[in-house]
């Protein structure tokens, strides 16, 4: 076991005992906006591991209606279910949201700049009168920090597509190299036909 699972299980407690008693509380169509943190994808169901009974594998596979035939390998069923286990995770959080008529919006991990209470919480750190700082944040503070992120929002969106263009024009020049390129090719795809034991073989 991880050294901090035993840690992570409380904050897990603590997080959902709170939630159960303020989710309700929130207003109608409420969007609760969560990073990475490990309480917050609790998951509601385990998916199986490599080290899982086959049998255990076959049920996990019907239970999600995944095409599969029970007669193949351990490993080869495992490859399903990481196909597809990502798609069916479900997480505490969400269905105690989702209860109450609220939903989760998960932030890309590593990017606190796209949640503005990372910036109130700048503002009121290592402070001792927390409650006092807290209550000193205005309306504004909150409107002008999620302008802030949106903002840098557009300007990720934005930088995507010039990161794409430039990648593309990588691949163009690459693909239009000079003819050595093509003797190299050349020979590595004689040498494969040469050499029939190598066939087959995938990396």
């Amino acid at each position: 076991a991880k050294s901090g699972d035993y840690h992570d299980d409380i904050e897990s407690c603590q997080f959902f005992q709170v939630g159960r008693n303020s989710v309700p509380n929130f207003p109608e169509r409420s969007v609760l906006v969560v990073d990475n943190a490990s309480y917050h994808n609790v998951k509601a169901e385990k998916s199986p591991t490599i080290g899982t009974r086959k049998d255990e594998m076959i049920n996990w596979l019907t239970q999600h209606n995944v095409e599969h035939n029970p007669k193949v390998t351990k490993p080869e069923l495992y490859k399903l279910i990481k196909d597809h286990k990502e798609q069916e995770t479900t997480y505490h959080l969400d269905i105690l949201l989702e209860q109450h008529g609220r939903k989760v919006l998960r932030l890309p991990p590593y990017h606190p700049e796209l949640n503005p209470i990372e910036k109130i919480w700048a503002m009121v750190k290592n402070r001792g009168l927390a409650r006092e700082e807290f209550s000193k944040i205005t309306v504004d503070d909150w409107s002008n920090l999620c302008n802030h992120v949106n903002k840098y929002e557009n300007e990720l969106i934005e930088k995507e597509h010039i990161l794409d263009n430039f990648t593309d024009s990588l691949v163009f020049s690459v693909n239009t190299g000079s003819s050595d390129e093509d003797d190299f090719g050349s020979v590595f795809s004689d040498s494969n036909d040469s050499d029939d034991g190598l066939a087959g073989i995938e990396h």
